[in-house]
């Protein structure tokens, strides 16, 4: 065999004549660092929002669960519909329409518990919602993705990542429960630290879109209607919910809570 035509087995490119520099793995060491480091911050996020939170008002809603349970329905009932609607209604391609749903199944996380800070929303509420869905998702998701998957691949193939639902579950629930504490012995503290814990809850929702699009630039270059999906997705949510908040006559600060559950 021709020297000149050996590439190596982790060559990116080879011209014929020679081969260029074998793939770096440098992206790959960046989004282990950065996911590392992004989870770490969202914990002390959630430890300050959960400085909000009223043990008393917390357990509250786990005893007399409505909030929890119209929650529910929005993030495992009307999101996964949602999606799997505008999947079917722009006939996009199998892979698109899985990762539409898996969208949709996906738990509200600590960015919409800071959404529900900034508008005024019930706390409270919102902790408690994210917490059940975090748990509730272990079993929801594979099957919400059993139920609306079946026109496009197998659902054998799809792969549920429990490992991060669990981590997720870990750095909502322990942060959380110290912040109460916090609230409890020293409320005055508590206050201080939730006002720092929304400033940087800000900065981390700004910093996650931009090390997003840097980590995968390919995810910009897509179809149209992908876009359009995009759009119409979260605002879709959004009105379902309140609407359905409106429905079951909950009080006017927990409307944000409920449109906030995708």
């Amino acid at each position: 065999m021709d020297n000149s035509m050996v590439c190596l087995a982790n060559a990116t490119v080879c011209n014929g004549t020679s081969c260029l520099v074998p793939e770096s793995n440098f992206n790959a060491v960046l989004s282990a660092v950065l996911s590392a480091v992004l989870t770490i911050l969202l914990a002390l996020v959630m430890f300050s929002m959960g400085c909000n939170v009223e043990l008393k008002k917390f357990l509250g809603h786990i005893k007399r669960p409505w909030g929890i349970c119209i929650g529910f329905l929005c993030q495992f009932g009307i999101m996964p519909l949602t999606g799997f609607i505008l999947s079917v209604a722009f006939d996009i391609i199998p892979i698109q329409a899985v990762v539409v749903l898996i969208m949709g199944c996906c738990p509200g996380g600590t960015s919409s518990n800071i959404l529900a800070y900034w508008v005024d929303g019930d706390m409270d509420l919102s902790i408690s919602m994210t917490t059940c869905s975090t748990l509730l998702a272990l079993g929801m998701m594979p099957l919400c993705l059993l139920i609306y998957t079946k026109m496009w691949v197998d659902s054998g193939m799809i792969v549920i990542p429990y490992d991060n639902i669990g981590i997720s579950l870990v750095a909502l629930v322990v942060p959380v429960s110290l912040g109460m504490y916090v609230n409890h012995k020293w409320p005055q503290k508590a206050k201080i630290i939730l006002k720092i814990g929304s400033i940087t809850g800000a900065v981390l929702i700004v910093l996650i879109a931009v090390v997003g699009g840097v980590l995968y630039q390919s995810a910009w270059i897509i179809e149209p209607k992908l876009w359009i999906i995009g759009t119409i997705f979260p605002i879709a949510g959004y009105s379902l919910g309140f609407f359905l908040a409106r429905i079951a006559g909950q009080s006017w600060h927990r409307y944000g809570v409920f449109s906030k559950s995708d």
